[in-house]
């Protein structure tokens, strides 16, 4: 983690908290990883369906 993807992960939790009940600062960094790296999330977690670069199983 660096200084970029805790900013943009702060970014998606204020973002997404009202939307999302539990969407916690976890989930955030997770996809704030993934998107500094290009890549996509695998998951079953419901918390990520509104996303772009997400995969759900």
């Amino acid at each position: 983690m660096d200084d970029e993807i805790g900013i943009e992960a702060g970014k998606i939790h204020a973002e997404m908290k009202p939307k999302v009940k539990d969407f916690g600062m976890i989930d955030a960094l997770i996809l704030a990883s993934a998107n500094k790296k290009g890549l996509k999330v695998l998951t079953g977690d419901k918390h990520f369906e509104h996303f772009e670069n997400v995969v759900m199983l």
